[in-house]
């Protein structure tokens, strides 16, 4: 796992291990391993390099003990109908066309809701590549509205909805599927940029980001602006480099479905015991051998099946005050590597 303060350091223990290996905290379901402290500089910064050792001391776990989980009573009805899945729609590009592409690094767009609708999935091109895979971040505005001139370049007014990486093919790449609901007649600012390989859009578009580019009966994708490929949230284009975000395709259903479900649904369902919840780390705060930092990353082993459902850190004081931070795990299972 890796947390990061954004807005504000955090804090934790100077030193520990001698290796990622040892054990800091554990009982009989985990054990918590020396992390390593990470640089305030942003978000998987190298400024401390691979060597500032640091126990997660204010790392508590909270999880669930997956044998605690109670079985499905096979008391429960069976006559009732499944409901059927609800239906996909798809508005965008789905085809590719080299008419007036141009590369960006990425690219943040507004879409409009005619109804109440539910985005699951984004469709982009990769700028080339193809049969390769390659790594992205997509966002969504963390309050609804048009993104603006003051706000696109602004990494805490974002939230993260989806990652890692997706396969660069002709028919476009395609992110990990999302729930962002937005309620008939609000707007919802998306954006999606290309980490480790840029993406192409359409060079130019409508003369301003309320321009409807592609729409159907119950959403609008509106004209987007480019974002350069020197970083996420990079300011390299400035606020005027718009796009049609062409290969945008975009995956929803509407909301709420089903409208009248079936009478034959049962009413009441038996009862189910909460599972026992577990916490591991500390719990309350203590000075000794604190030291700033902006981030750390450390491994987590499981002695037990389990879920893992939350972290409990230290911001590097204020007090009262809310501060902006990430949270990752590592894609794949395994500790984490100097690589």
């Amino acid at each position: 796992f890796y947390i990061h303060g954004i807005s504000r350091g955090i804090i934790s223990q100077y030193g520990g291990g001698t290796s990622t290996l040892d054990v800091y905290k554990s009982d009989e379901n985990m054990e918590i391993r020396t992390g390593r402290g990470l640089y305030s500089g942003g978000v998987f910064s190298t400024g401390y390099g691979t060597n500032f050792w640091s126990n997660p001391k204010f790392q508590r776990v909270s999880y669930l003990l997956k044998s605690s989980l109670p079985d499905r009573p096979s008391s429960f009805p069976t006559i009732s109908p499944a409901p059927s899945a609800p239906p996909l729609y798809f508005l965008g590009s789905s085809a590719y066309n080299s008419n007036g592409n141009t590369g960006m690094g990425g690219i943040m767009f507004d879409i409009k809701a005619l109804n109440d609708v539910e985005i699951n999935q984004l469709t982009w091109q990769f700028n080339g590549g193809y049969g390769g895979s390659y790594t992205y971040a997509c966002y969504k505005k963390t309050a609804l509205g048009a993104h603006t001139d003051t706000d696109m370049f602004d990494s805490s007014k974002w939230t993260l909805i989806a990652s890692g990486s997706a396969e660069s093919v002709v028919s476009g790449a395609v992110t990990s599927p999302f729930s962002v609901e937005v309620p008939s007649g609000e707007v919802q600012a998306f954006y999606i940029h290309g980490i480790s390989r840029s993406i192409i859009s359409q060079d130019g578009g409508g003369s301003s980001t309320s321009v409807v580019y592609k729409s159907d009966d119950n959403i609008e994708i509106r004209t987007g602006r480019g974002l350069f490929s020197g970083g996420v949230f990079s300011t390299g284009y400035g606020t005027n480099y718009l796009s049609n975000p062409k290969f945008q395709m975009v995956t929803y259903q509407l909301k709420p479905y089903p409208s009248n479900p079936p009478t034959i649904y049962p009413t009441t369902s038996p009862t189910l015991p909460a599972p026992t919840p577990f916490s591991l780390g500390s719990s309350t705060y203590d000075s000794s051998g604190n030291t700033g930092m902006g981030g750390i990353m450390f491994d987590i082993k499981a002695l037990n099946d389990v879920e893992i459902n939350q972290l409990t850190w230290q911001f590097n004081g204020g007090y009262g005050g809310s501060y902006t931070y990430a949270c990752y795990k590592k894609t794949a299972l395994g500790a984490h590597t100097d690589t």
